[in-house]
């Protein structure tokens, strides 16, 4: 049942198979984030089992994309990541992870060179500057959208130059 980091595995669209219904009983037409919780019971056996709120969520996406005809791939991924990994994750360098590492941007464990940072530390710091560079986006295009007003299509009249300006050369 374990699984090795490395282990990568692609799931590919079945093209003769009908996803709608299992979408459906997924309530995928809802929010992706919101799927209603689901039970698990074997075909001809007594009992049943409620999955975890995450394992629904990956179901949903997982059925969502392949019935979008997409692949989907899960790579399982340890909870604690090296500073390569974390690179990798953050696609940046690992000097660039080092760096935010030191500056206490993103929280380590253990010893210098030997140090881990927890996957959630990663994730959540991802998503924090995934959120900033939106906020900076609005930010700009607010500032550029406030500069322009339905008026200017038309060529801007220049300033009147003062007479005594344009007769005499400057003295100083």
């Amino acid at each position: 049942m374990g699984t090795n980091e490395s282990e990568e595995r692609y799931y590919l669209p079945d093209g003769d198979q009908d996803l709608a219904e299992l979408g459906d009983l997924l309530g995928l037409e809802d929010a992706a984030d919101d799927v209603p919780p689901l039970v698990l019971a074997r075909e001809g056996t007594e009992g049943s089992v409620e999955l975890p709120e995450a394992l629904s969520q990956i179901l949903a996406q997982a059925v969502s994309a392949l019935s979008d005809g997409q692949a989907v791939v899960v790579r399982p991924r340890p909870l604690m990541l090296t500073t390569q990994q974390t690179a990798d994750i953050l696609q940046v360098s690992r000097s660039a992870v080092t760096r935010l590492a030191t500056d206490g941007d993103l929280p380590t464990e253990g010893p210098g060179a030997r140090r881990g940072i927890r996957l959630v530390d990663v994730l959540d710091y991802r998503e924090h500057r995934r959120l900033h560079q939106h906020e900076m986006l609005v930010e700009t295009f607010s500032g550029l959208s406030a500069g322009t007003k339905d008026d200017d299509d038309a060529p801007a009249e220049a300033p009147e130059a003062d007479d005594a300006s344009e007769d005499e050369p400057s003295q100083e």
